[in-house]
């Protein structure tokens, strides 16, 4: 009886800490980095994701880097209905806006600027929602 309950214990402290790793942020493919869920936003009670690939670039690589806009229920927003836009800044870049897609995306194509061996990072705002993402430069 006792050998059943610890078998038991520990399959399901397995199973946790699984669960756990699994929300940490990061994909199957290391090189890939992915924060979020975000919000709800005000006004629009909207929720995002970030996600830039590759995470670990050379300086003067370049990076993709996509924001994913749901409304409650996960359905992505059409941005040809809805005016919102993403807003990205960060250490390699200066601000910009990107228009959300029809798929509730919005994304572009970061060229990694300055002295290799350092995080860069990129943040994204949704009206009055933030996340930030980190890339590291290699030296």
């Amino acid at each position: 009886m006792l050998r059943k309950k610890f078998k038991a214990a520990l399959v399901a402290s397995v199973a946790l800490i699984l669960v756990s790793a699994g929300g940490c942020g990061q994909k199957a493919d290391q090189n890939t980095r992915k924060v979020g869920p975000e919000g709800p936003t005000s006004p629009g009670g909207y929720y995002f994701t970030l996600e830039v690939h590759p995470a670990i670039v050379q300086a003067l690589g370049t990076v993709s880097v996509i924001a994913q806009v749901t409304n409650a229920a996960g359905t992505p927003i059409n941005g040809t209905v809805t005016p919102v836009m993403v807003n990205f800044s960060g250490s390699a870049t200066s601000g910009s806006s990107v228009a959300i897609d029809s798929n509730g995306i919005a994304g572009f194509f970061l060229t990694m600027t300055g002295t290799g061996g350092r995080i860069a990072y990129v943040n994204a705002n949704v009206e009055d929602k933030s996340l930030n993402i980190p890339i590291q430069i290699l030296p």
